[in-house]
């Protein structure tokens, strides 16, 4: 497969999103014997979606966390870690240590 190069996980996700779109997509056209494909129009449609979302995500920003979603935001940190660790046979701490000392969240090295 022939996509661009990214240091970004957020844009490697929008691209790779895109992809899984257009497939779909395509195979949506196959199964209703819709021969004509307008990539063109899919495309804007996938473009208007993520900006949609990330448009959507953006009134809240510089706004205060209410106690409720900072609760949540633990619990689902927990949660994944919890996973995580379970993925790797290895303990919480030794992965939100791993984490840390990574610099993972920040997505430096």
């Amino acid at each position: 497969m022939n996509r661009p190069k990214t240091d970004s996980i957020t844009h490697l996700v929008k691209i790779v999103a895109r992809e899984v779109y257009l497939e779909e997509k395509k195979l949506e056209a196959k199964e209703t014997k819709v021969y004509s494909f307008d990539t063109a129009r899919v495309e804007k449609e996938v473009v208007n979606t993520l900006l949609g979302n990330i448009t959507s995500t953006l009134y809240k920003s510089g706004k205060v966390w209410p106690k409720e979603e900072d609760w949540l935001l633990i619990q689902e940190v927990k949660t994944a870690i919890k996973q995580i660790a379970q993925n790797h046979e290895r303990s919480k701490g030794a992965i939100a240590a791993r984490i840390l000392n990574k610099y993972i969240i920040e997505g430096e090295q």
